[in-house]
């Protein structure tokens, strides 16, 4: 048991993340295995900051970054997937009229509850987020702040601002 604890908190302290002037760097050593991301900060399309009851309560929030190559979305099939005929809704030959729109209805019915789709959200893996960090407002506001000075609009705006300039001058 102590084995199992021991692995547990390696795991919780095998990853690493680093905010520099250029990119978001995140490190994961755990065992045989090694992950190495580095996020530019043009690269990066969204900053989300989530937070739990129990986050609020013990002052940490994940905060995921979202890139337009998808770093940070996953893919989820929702539905039920029963996949099976209920028994009497089979059609027969011998059927009437009624008992055949009977059997469409049920059908329909359960075609609708066993229908499976797939939708893509934000997944927060530690791999690629700052997971249940604390100082989180000092790290989403660094973030933030380097995400703007990389960014393109950020440029645009620049380039404004020394064509107003030179007109005036």
């Amino acid at each position: 048991m102590s084995m199992l604890w021991a692995l547990i908190f390696y795991y919780q302290k095998s990853f690493h993340y680093a905010i520099t002037s250029d990119a978001l760097i995140f490190d994961h050593k755990f065992l045989f295995s090694r992950d190495h991301r580095r996020v530019l900060y043009d690269r990066i399309s969204e900053v989300i900051e989530e937070r739990n009851p129990l986050g609020v309560m013990l002052g940490f929030s994940t905060i995921s970054i979202l890139t337009d190559t998808g770093v940070g979305l996953a893919e989820e099939t929702i539905g039920m997937g029963v996949g099976a005929t209920l028994p009497g809704t089979s059609q027969n030959d011998s059927d009437s009229t009624t008992a055949a729109a009977g059997k469409s209805w049920i059908r329909r019915i359960v075609g609708l509850m066993t229908y499976q789709r797939t939708v893509t959200k934000v997944m927060p893996d530690p791999k690629y987020c700052f997971y249940s960090i604390r100082n989180w407002k000092f790290t989403k506001r660094t973030i933030d702040e380097l995400h703007k000075k990389h960014s393109s609009s950020s440029l645009l705006s620049d380039l404004k601002d020394s064509m107003t300039q030179s007109n005036n001058d």
